[in-house]
């Protein structure tokens, strides 16, 4: 018997210490480190409904030697866990002293490995340990919480986050979380000034932090799109020798030598099912016909696919990457660099996900001028770390922005108290909730500049805002249009004298480093790389 996949022969064994080394014992635990826990089967089987379920059926005269302890004859189990983890897991569930963990380095596996065994008392006791630790670490808390599937234990440390007030905070354990649950806690610590006494309505039941309320979308077009694929090859002729079947049972009939030449992943350990035409084999797929039809057309010298929506995109390049088509790759590259003005952050992170490098940055830049901050699907498949370099990304950009458009504002808003710095890097599903008239107006000028781009586009900032956003901007003078002017041209002389191998922030997305200012010329570098290249000098 195995609760863990790995069944490679005995290596030098150990014997546990007491208890988990007594002659009465009836079943063996052999865990990952080669270590041997003798146990009693009863005591297993009230602490835990796995092994309970496990144990209590009955087991053949004849068993496979892997699964008998060689010297006493009993039955052997192999588990996952390590031995410390188990030695800890079990004194919870023996009549002997529970053991002391105080770290919650400490009590993870442990309560990682009650979570697998259902046992229930263990899991118990571990969370209890976790949430005496939620004040002093609320984020690491949340980080298992959301790794384990723990519900109510991540409301309370959302719930701690947000009474802190440390929803901007990062640690590096938040890198294991999705960027979705990573938004969600932001979208909970963000929504309303935190109070001790505020009502946080986390018995609400569309509130939830481990998993997205939101259930995957389904295309109503997928149908069509097999269909369109099936009248091209989905017909039995001479040509095609082998058959594809999709997960949904779709058969697809195409051709072995176009398959090993550009997708030999495919068929390699892939079950051979009967089909009616014994001349071509059927090979079973895991994905459902509706991906698989626009795999083939990217293969096959086809005119390209119609993707009618970004889920179907999402799928198809994810099970392109997981089987290695350069060819698809390279051209759901571009499809997806299409969609960067329509959804550059989903583009950005499908991007992120896949490492490619330069659609990410394109991505990025499109989106850091986005007034709002919404949950996209792509957010539940990428960690949060991707999600976080964005955040803080568009934050530096909009503080550059800001502070090159200070002249512009108004006097008496330039004194005007900043928002917390976690409403500075989410700025929530509404647009009002995240600034003030300074980073407002900063907003506004990102989005026109990122669109115009040019020498003189902050003129065009200026023309395009409402008439009481700035200072007689309903009727600009020539005095206010020379300090517009005078802001272009500090940024060129500035970035002349600046390094293009300058080093780059962590967190910071930049052009290229080809991208030069040519001096003496009419025309200029867009304002917008400007922008980010003067944030590094002004730090």
């Amino acid at each position: 018997m195995a609760l863990d996949e790995n069944t490679s022969p005995l290596a030098t064994r150990t014997t546990a210490a007491y208890p988990f080394n007594k002659s009465s014992a009836d079943v063996v635990l052999y865990t990952s480190d080669d270590v041997e826990f003798h146990v009693h089967a009863q005591i297993l089987c009230m602490a835990s409904d796995v092994f309970d379920s496990m144990l209590s059926i009955p087991q053949p005269n004849v068993s496979d030697p892997r699964d008998v302890h060689s010297e006493t004859g009993l039955p052997l189990v192999r588990v996952s866990e390590d031995a410390q983890t188990l030695d800890r897991l079990l004194r919870l569930c023996y009549p002997v002293a529970d053991p002391k963990l105080a770290s919650l380095d400490d009590i993870k596996p442990v309560l990682a490995a009650s979570v697998k065994y259902q046992m229930e008392e263990a899991m118990t006791l571990m969370k209890d340990k976790v949430k005496s630790l939620c004040m002093e670490s609320p984020l690491a808390v949340y980080v298992v919480a959301c790794e384990l599937d723990l519900e109510d234990l991540a409301h309370q440390a959302a719930a701690t986050v947000r009474v802190r007030e440390l929803a901007s905070e990062y640690i590096p354990e938040l890198d294991r979380v999705t960027a979705a649950q990573y938004y969600r806690l932001l979208h909970y610590g963000t929504r309303r000034p935190p109070s001790i006494n505020a009502n946080l309505s986390l018995n609400s039941p569309s509130l939830t932090f481990c998993r997205s309320p939101i259930s995957e979308p389904n295309s109503s077009d997928r149908g069509s799109i097999v269909s369109e694929f099936i009248t091209d090859f989905g017909d039995r002729n001479a040509v095609a020798d082998m058959i594809v079947r999709s997960a949904d049972n779709v058969d697809l009939h195409v051709h072995r030598s176009v398959l090993l030449l550009a997708w030999p992943a495919l068929l390699e350990g892939r079950p051979v099912s009967p089909s009616s035409a014994p001349v071509q084999p059927c090979f079973r797929s895991d994905e459902l016909g509706s991906v698989l039809s626009i795999l083939f057309q990217l293969i096959y010298p086809l005119p390209e696919p119609e993707i009618p929506d970004l889920h179907t995109l999402g799928a198809v390049t994810e099970a392109a990457v997981r089987y290695g088509i350069v060819r698809a790759v390279a051209l759901l590259k571009r499809l997806w660099g299409d969609r960067i003005e329509a959804s550059p952050l989903r583009a950005y992170l499908v991007a992120m996900r896949h490492g490619w490098d330069r659609e990410a940055r394109a991505a990025a830049k499109r989106a850091s001028c986005e007034k709002t901050d919404a949950h996209v699907p792509e957010m539940e498949t990428v960690s949060a770390s991707a999600y976080r370099r964005f955040l803080v990304y568009r934050y530096r950009c909009r503080e550059a922005v800001s502070r090159l458009t200070l002249p512009l504002i108004p006097p008496h808003h330039r004194q005007e108290k900043k928002p917390s710095r976690s409403k500075q890097l989410y700025w929530s599903k509404t647009g009002t909730e995240y600034a003030n008239f300074r980073d407002a107006f900063a907003l506004d000028v990102l989005e026109m500049v990122q669109r115009a781009g040019s020498a003189g586009c902050m003129h065009s900032v200026v023309a395009s805002l409402e008439p009481d956003m700035i200072i007689s901007a309903a009727h600009p003078n020539e005095q206010f249009l020379t300090t517009v002017a005078s802001l272009e041209d500090a940024v060129r002389k500035v970035l002349q004298g600046v390094s293009t191998t300058a080093p780059v922030s962590t967190f910071i997305l930049l052009t290229n480093s080809t991208d030069r200012v040519v001096s003496g010329k009419s025309h200029c570098q867009p304002i917008w790389k400007c922008i980010i290249q003067y944030n590094l000098i002004a730090n």
